[in-house]
Parts: C-alpha cells; sequence; structure tokens
C-alpha cells in the first residue's frame, strides 16, 4: 500500500460532484468527516443520525472547527422541504454540503409508512434521490463537493451479506465511492472503489482516539 499521509488524502480524495463514502463503523465515519472537513472553511452538515451533533455539542470535535464557519441542522419530516430549499438558496456560500448518514432519512417518514401500506421504502428512496441530484445541479454550478454518507447493512440472500444502501445513488450518480473502515490494529483505512482520478487502493493511516488529533 503507498505511503499517504492524511494531506494526500484530503487534497486527492476528495472531488467536485457527488461523493458517496460508506461505512460500518460510525465513529471512524465521524473521525474521517473531521479530517476532511478541516480542509473547508464554510461547512453545510445536514446531520441525519445526530451523532456528529453530538460529538459536535459535548465539545469533543468542536476546537476542530473553531476557525471555521459550520451549519449543523437536524432535519425532520415537517421542515426538509424548506430546509432544501433555503440551503439552494445560500449554497453558493458554501465550501462543501455535507448528508451524513442517509439511512436516517427514512426514519423521518416511518410513521407515514406505517400508516399508508401503500406507500413503499422504494418511494422514499426516489424522494431522497431527488432531493440530493436537485442539491448536485446547484453545487455543480459553483464547484462544491457533495458528502452523503450510508451505512453498510445486512440484506438476507442465500446468505446475509453486507448491502450498500440506495444503490442507484452510491453507485452510479456518484464521482466518488470511498469505504471507510477500521483494522485490527485501530488504524483507519480508506477504501477508494470509484473515483475519476484515482485509481482503486486502500489508503491506511492513523487517529487518535480522542478525536483531539488526527496524523
Amino acid at each position: 500500500m503507498s505511503d499517504y499521509n492524511s494531506q494526500d488524502i484530503i487534497f486527492e480524495v476528495i472531488s467536485d460532484g457527488l461523493n458517496s463514502l460508506i461505512f460500518d463503523d460510525s465513529y471512524v465515519k465521524i473521525c474521517f468527516l473531521v479530517m476532511i472537513l478541516s480542509k473547508y472553511d464554510k461547512i453545510t452538515f445536514i446531520d441525519f443520525d445526530s451523532i456528529f451533533s453530538a460529538y459536535y455539542n459535548a465539545g469533543i470535535i468542536k476546537k476542530e472547527f473553531k476557525s471555521k464557519n459550520i451549519d449543523i441542522y437536524l432535519p425532520d419530516e415537517y421542515e426538509f422541504v424548506s430546509l432544501i430549499n433555503k440551503i439552494i438558496k445560500s449554497i453558493n456560500g458554501s465550501s462543501i454540503l455535507v448528508l451524513d448518514s442517509i439511512n436516517s432519512f427514512y426514519n423521518m417518514y416511518y410513521k407515514k409508512l406505517s400508516q399508508n401500506q401503500e406507500m413503499r421504502v422504494s418511494e422514499i428512496q426516489r424522494i431522497f434521490s431527488s432531493f440530493t441530484m436537485l442539491l448536485v445541479k446547484y453545487c455543480n454550478e459553483f464547484n462544491i463537493p457533495i458528502v452523503v454518507t450510508s451505512f453498510m447493512s445486512y440484506k438476507k440472500e442465500k446468505e446475509w451479506i453486507l448491502s450498500i444502501p440506495n444503490k442507484r445513488l452510491t453507485q452510479k450518480k456518484s464521482n466518488v465511492l470511498l469505504y471507510i473502515g477500521e483494522n485490527e490494529n485501530k488504524g483507519m483505512y480508506v477504501n477508494i472503489m470509484s473515483h475519476p482520478i484515482l485509481g482503486p487502493k486502500t489508503i491506511p493511516f492513523k487517529y487518535d482516539l480522542s478525536l483531539s488529533r488526527i496524523e
């Protein structure tokens, strides 16, 4: 494996357009987001599962963004459309847009799904894809990258296998597809699955467990 440091990753991995990040460990995902966002001055962050917000409000990662302008939103079903409109109107002032843990987007519509038997998860997926591609359209006008993170889940076929949620979006619409994992030595690695410039590769790096410093 190539000997990359964090600066190499920051400046090479994230590209303009849609960047999809898949993970199976929320803590590892938070570490990676802290690292890549440290490059940007104006961050718009839509937090669907509230984990990033919890770390930030607890002061664990807040110092990493002391000199940054970061807007963190915790959307719900009733304000999501107005939030998207607000972001679109102000997107030219952002450096990067993050949609974190899109799996939890479906939780916003859980009540509606349970009450309406005709509504299916696939419809919710289409809603999310439409919103995301609308954001991509506006972000592309200003060369603003979008990072979408999603949790790897298991599904039953002949056996239980890992499944990427919303494959049409993450695999067919994304300029960049990354997997973030943790090895047995508590080291983090980035697996580049798809990238417009970089070929497939695995890039290891270390991180501080306190999130106070990433190497």
